[in-house]
């Protein structure tokens, strides 16, 4: 590859003023050189390999036209669909991505934001893992009004948030599941200690209570009773089978169970099938998220979907409109609650009416 050129070498290459080649190449609405000459200088900057460096533009502009995303992996459904649609987003707008994953990680997302912002990057949207405010450096850039934004309710510290109305998504589940005459109800989650993970049950749970109705609730724990990782999905799967095998072997086992994502759903009804439960004649499995697992299932599964393209929208409006206010120095966007966004239950053939 030929070495790329500078803005010097090609004012002497063209003979025309340094001043005059640099406001062409950076296309400074200011410059009032004629066609010929604009001809001319990029013809030349072609010739030579010239390239712009990105980091000095942004030096000079203040602004680099890139954006951070850091996510967890892209093995939870929901985010591979938010990382999709962000990048078609801003990539619509005219920045770049830079993508970082986390692994659920702190020391590793830390690294991330600080290799960001050093970038120069305009602005970030996370998935944190962080679920508390504490003495952190993306802490540090939420109180000097950074353009940050988060995509999960873990940074509940962080007005600039969107994220699912969890606890709605577990509320719709168990009015509907009422609504089909079930008493006999258990909530299935996984135990990884994370308080938006939580809120999805105690929707569940509020609405059944409510009514008078208990709820059995199970954890789906990992061997040797650790906490489950939950980006592992075949690790749910089995886990998820594993505790209905024996829950659904009980005398008085539930007509209807609530699962915390769909993987544990569909360990659910692999289960209830094997053991000859019929779904959802004598048992109904709602899920969370809407994956593809729910159309996969060998029963098509009930689940809360979550309005991915909704989240990617708002989080990007967001942030950019951050970045607008801190480019031409005025105080950031007033953002006094962070944005919920409703999710909707999406029936399918695991769920019916209560056995009689």
């Amino acid at each position: 590859m030929s070495r790329q050129s500078t803005l010097k070498e090609i004012s002497q290459y063209t003979g025309i003023p340094l001043s005059t080649v640099a406001a062409v190449l950076r296309e400074d609405p200011k410059c009032f050189a004629g066609p010929k000459l604009r001809q001319q200088i990029m013809a030349a900057a072609h010739k030579l390999n010239y390239r712009p460096n990105p980091i000095a533009r942004s030096l000079r502009t203040g602004k680099s036209n890139t954006i951070g995303l850091i996510l967890p992996n892209t093995r939870i459904p929901v985010m591979q669909e938010n990382l999709e649609i962000i990048e078609d987003l801003t990539q619509q707008k005219g920045y770049r991505l830079f993508i970082g994953y986390t692994h659920m990680d702190i020391d590793r997302e830390e690294s991330l934001l600080t290799d960001f912002v050093n970038r120069y990057v305009d602005g970030i949207i996370i998935a944190s893992v962080q679920s508390g405010p504490c003495e952190s450096y993306l802490q540090q850039l939420i109180e000097k009004n950074y353009p940050l934004v988060s995509i999960s309710r873990n940074v509940a510290f962080n007005p600039a948030s969107v994220y699912t109305d969890y606890f709605k998504g577990g509320q719709l589940a168990a009015e509907y599941m009422m609504a089909q005459g079930h008493h006999k109800l258990a909530v299935f989650t996984e135990d990884t200690g994370e308080r938006y993970k939580a809120s999805r049950t105690d929707g569940f749970v509020a609405i059944a209570s409510k009514a008078g109705l208990g709820v059995e609730f199970l954890l789906v724990r990992d061997k040797d009773g650790e906490r489950c990782k939950f980006d592992n999905r075949g690790s749910l799967v089995r886990k998820g089978y594993e505790l209905a095998d024996d829950v659904l072997s009980r005398p008085n086992r539930p007509t209807a169970v609530f699962a915390g994502n769909d993987d544990i759903a569909l360990g659910v009804i692999r289960a209830a099938l094997q053991l000859g439960i019929k779904v959802p004649e004598e048992l109904s499995v709602i899920g969370f998220d809407d994956s593809d697992t729910a159309v996969l299932s060998p029963v098509a599964l009930t689940s809360v979907r979550q309005n991915s393209e909704e989240i990617g929208c708002k989080s990007v409006d967001i942030l950019l409109d951050m970045i607008d206010k801190k480019l031409i120095k005025e105080a950031p966007p007033v953002i006094s609650d962070p944005v919920l966004i409703e999710p909707k239950l999406v029936v399918r053939a695991s769920t019916g009416p209560a056995p009689k």
